[in-house]
């Protein structure tokens, strides 16, 4: 199949795919030319749908978007490939999408929050894929098969230094502000445990206060601003600990629990 002669799409059909990004994320933009497309727009005739596949990296799973038509952002069906572990993050938790259509093409766009991925940034270690099959008035595809990974197309990003510490200050600072905000509400995961009836506050003294210290610590640290060399460190350690806190919260819970029961 694979040395089957791939049959030419017509010039008025051309097909064109744009990665551009920045330090909030990714933006993919797929554009479909149709000779037709007003009469999308004027409601003689519908396109067709789009499956996307986007996958972070060799050693995580994919993540596949589907648009049921255009201009539409609606789903048939979606699966999230993830295992549920401490750091799994569905499809829509994150990315986000939308389409248009033009007087002669069809448009879609992709954002991917560096956030979602802050574990899992493009490097030469790490790269990212991408696939998509466009069913329409003539089928487009620019990986292969639906799901055929091993055919989609590997994105090169070429980030400079300077550019990969521009995106780690900036997830670290929404991560580190995500974490404050939930930290100064009282209904939510970390202030709980001070409760007498609906936490436990000698959890919350033992475990959790000293961890809040920390991270507030870290934060203030990041706040300075911190320098390049000690950004890498924040990012390191501290990051995902913002990024994962209710996580990171509960396996100490866990941990604290059985040196109670079984000390």
């Amino acid at each position: 199949m694979k040395s089957h002669p791939v049959e030419k799409l017509p010039d008025e059909y051309r097909t064109g795919l744009h990665v551009v990004y920045d330090e909030a994320g990714v933006h993919l933009y797929l554009r479909c030319d149709d000779p037709d497309a007003e009469k999308i727009q004027q409601g003689f005739r519908s396109y067709g749908s789009l499956e996307w596949l986007i996958q972070p990296g060799s050693d995580h799973a994919y993540h596949s978007v589907y648009f049921s038509g255009f201009p539409s952002t609606e789903d048939i069906h979606y699966v999230n490939w993830a295992a549920p572990t401490r750091n799994y993050r569905l499809t829509y938790d994150g990315i986000t999408k939308d389409s248009a259509v033009t007087s002669d093409a069809v448009v879609a766009h992709l954002f991917i929050p560096w956030t979602m991925m802050y574990d899992r940034l493009p490097s030469e270690s790490n790269q990212w894929i991408v696939g998509l099959q466009v069913s329409g008035p003539s089928f487009r595809s620019l990986s292969g098969l639906v799901h055929e990974l091993a055919r989609a197309l590997k994105l090169d990003f070429e980030i400079t230094p300077e550019q990969m510490s521009a995106i780690k200050r900036h997830v670290a600072l929404e991560m580190f502000n995500r974490y404050d905000k939930m930290r100064r509400d009282s209904g939510k995961t970390i202030q709980t445990w001070k409760d007498p009836v609906l936490g436990d506050p000698e959890f919350y003294e033992d475990c959790v206060k000293p961890l809040v210290e920390e991270l507030d610590a870290a934060g203030q640290r990041l706040l300075a601003p911190a320098s390049d060399a000690e950004l890498d460190e924040i990012y390191r350690v501290w990051v995902p600990l913002w990024a994962e806190i209710e996580y990171e919260i509960q396996a100490r819970r866990t941990a604290w629990l059985k040196d109670r029961f079984f000390e």
